[in-house]
């Protein structure tokens, strides 16, 4: 069976199921999952993943060596033997990082953007996490030599043609599920209930729906809004939404 690399630089935090699901759910490759760090979160194939940090003090020596210069040979040489036929590199600033090892193993390099990507600012980013800084350096490199770039909705992808990506290399493709694979829920009576999933963090948005739960309720008072999650801006929307 042929092979795919996907890349992300930390394998795997809690909040990236979707990146393990659509690996194992190829029918045509297998993935191996590559990255610079092994993290605490979902688990992944023992044998089919290769990263440069477990945890010693050599891993997160070679970590900073590859966020640096933006290769591994180490890496390199540990992926060569898979004979893929390409990496698909999580998010923006991971196929920056990706870029120099896909160049090296002479691989085609697909970038799927999710968002947090192409709307931070410059400004911001320089500021940031080192391997958001060296995106903001590498994105012209990126631009000219990946081989496509894969938008999760039409926003993302206007926003990479606003930033002079080539729009003739942006497919949008949504990331869903496979609906058929999960129990059916019986049709049962819907009540006025709008439900919020995910992490109590910045980039949900949290705050923005109790916002707009207060204007829902002026015309349709019984609604209400149900929270699932947790995280470190609960006390905030907390006090919010007893406000509202």
């Amino acid at each position: 069976m042929r092979r795919v690399i996907v890349f992300r630089d930390h394998l795997l935090p809690p909040s990236q199921t979707f990146i393990r699901y659509q690996g194992e759910s190829l029918k045509d490759f297998q993935a191996y999952y590559a990255g610079s760090k092994l993290v605490p979160g979902i688990s992944l194939p023992h044998d089919r993943t290769i990263v440069l940090n477990k945890g010693d003090v050599i891993g997160a020596g070679l970590e900073a060596l590859f966020k640096v210069t933006g290769n591994s040979l180490v890496l390199q040489r540990r992926l060569e033997p898979l004979r893929a036929s390409l990496i698909h590199a999580h998010f923006g600033t991971d196929g920056a990082q990706a870029l120099g090892l896909a160049e090296s193993l002479r691989l085609p390099l697909i970038v799927t953007f999710h968002g947090y990507e192409v709307t931070t600012l410059d400004s911001y980013a320089r500021r940031s996490f080192l391997i958001h800084r060296r995106y903001s350096h590498r994105r012209q490199r990126l631009k000219e030599r990946a081989a496509l770039f894969i938008a999760v909705s039409e926003f993302i992808a206007e926003r990479l043609i606003l930033q002079g990506f080539p729009e003739s290399r942006i497919r949008v493709h949504y990331i869903g599920t496979e609906i058929n694979a999960r129990p059916r829920v019986p049709l049962i009576e819907r009540e006025s209930i709008v439900l919020f999933v995910g992490r109590l963090a910045e980039v949900k948005g949290c705050t923005f729906l109790i916002d707009a739960m207060a204007i829902l309720q002026e015309e349709i008072p019984e609604a209400r809004l149900v929270v699932i999650g947790d995280g470190p801006l609960r006390p905030q929307l907390e006090a919010d939404a007893r406000r509202k």
